[in-house]
């Protein structure tokens, strides 16, 4: 059971990444992402709630695209 879960977590991660790449191809928020998903044998907790959630990509790629427009400034 576990495998699965994990499996179906990491595939999930997958997805997330590949549309953050899509839309705030921002190298650094890609590289922390990865690096909290590395620590941590789960995926962090912060992230968790919305993972669960099929529109959690639109959060990821909100938080992505703040981050953008601050860096622009």
């Amino acid at each position: 059971m576990t495998c699965l879960a994990d499996h179906l977590l990491s595939t999930r991660w997958e997805w997330v990444v590949s549309k953050i790449k899509q839309v705030a191809p921002a190298p650094k928020v890609l590289k922390k992402l990865a690096r909290e998903r590395l620590e941590s044998p789960k995926l962090p907790s912060r992230w968790m709630g919305v993972l669960m959630d099929d529109k959690m990509g639109l959060f990821l790629l909100g938080k992505c695209r703040k981050i953008a427009k601050r860096r622009a400034l």
